[in-house]
């Protein structure tokens, strides 16, 4: 028999501590060797009137877990300097977890095991897996431990990341449909980000723009119209169609807070001087109108010094 646990890493620590249903307070700042002892201590507790059963409960849990983890390089496929590719894997399997609207044919066409759903039904039954990332190799870390936890055969969840693996060779070709936005305008994200919230006949885009601690807004929505690629395929077209009307929403939306204190003019004056003004506005690198209200704009702020002067 085997007397000690081989703890290897905080991975097996957590994967132990799911199994035998123990859940410390300090879990999340749990070390290799503290969680081994907390675990060795708990076995001893449990089985303190028949000691002989710890050892036959080690051996179980090593080779229970040697049997089902996935290889620890599955997700090497996936690159980590790539943002857009961590977070669409990591909000993929968030919203298998999360979202009630996933039924059991759509994991079962993806070659998962119907009792994936025992995950779905109870809602991250596993604390440690968390929605609270702070980088890219956090999001990784959280789908290997979704993969841990999973009651599922080891066959069906290697088949499953093969077949993200594909889907992103696929998606990846399709980053095209929101390069008009602009990262860093946080008035334009947080626009659309509403927009696509209100979308009902869109269900898994509306679903995939909840948001996540210490993940851009941007990041989600470019995950947002991956995932539903990924999800539907099929409704790519009707997507495309979405996108062009939002996108000229915002341009309306723009066109309109632009107008804001602004009142259109009729004003008549000579040939010459609407070719001098063309002239100045060229020269300037502005439009006919924004040069009308520079010019007067800077005699305004002379009048005003030569009226201060003369006082």
């Amino acid at each position: 028999m085997r007397a000690e646990l081989p703890f290897n890493s905080i991975r097996e620590i957590n994967w132990y501590l799911y199994k035998l249903g123990l859940f410390p307070a300090k879990a999340p700042s749990l070390t290799v060797k503290s969680g081994g002892d907390y675990i060795k201590q708990a076995l001893h507790s449990r089985y303190k009137n028949a000691p002989e059963k710890v050892s036959l409960e080690i051996n179980h849990l090593h080779q229970h877990f040697e049997s089902e983890a996935i290889p620890d390089d599955i997700f090497n496929w996936v690159d980590l300097s790539n943002e857009r590719q961590c977070t669409w894997l990591f909000l993929d399997l968030r919203n298998i977890m999360l979202a009630s609207w996933l039924d059991e044919n759509f994991l079962v066409e993806r070659s998962m095991n119907s009792r994936c759903m025992d995950i779905v039904e109870q809602q991250f039954i596993f604390p440690r897996v968390e929605l609270f990332v702070n980088s890219n190799p956090d999001k990784i870390s959280r789908a290997i431990a979704f993969f841990d936890v999973l009651e599922s055969e080891k066959r069906y969840k290697i088949n499953y990341i093969y077949w993200l693996m594909r889907s992103w060779k696929i998606i990846d070709k399709q980053n095209y449909l929101l390069k008009w936005l602009d990262k860093k305008n946080n008035e334009q994200i947080d626009w659309v980000m509403e927009y696509l919230s209100k979308q009902e006949s869109f269900v898994s885009l509306k679903n995939a723009c909840m948001p996540v601690a210490n993940v851009s807004k941007y990041s989600i929505l470019v995950s947002a119209v991956d995932l539903f690629n990924h999800y539907e395929p099929k409704n790519t077209p009707r997507l495309e169609l979405l996108i062009i009307k939002m996108k000229k929403a915002w341009s309306q939306k723009k066109h309109r807070d632009g107008l804001k204190g602004r009142k259109a003019y009729n004003v008549i004056m000579s040939t010459d001087a609407k070719q001098k003004l063309k002239v100045i506005a060229d020269a300037r690198d502005y439009k006919q109108n924004e040069t009308i209200e520079n010019l007067i704009n800077e005699a305004y702020e002379k009048h005003l010094v030569e009226k201060k002067r003369k006082n």
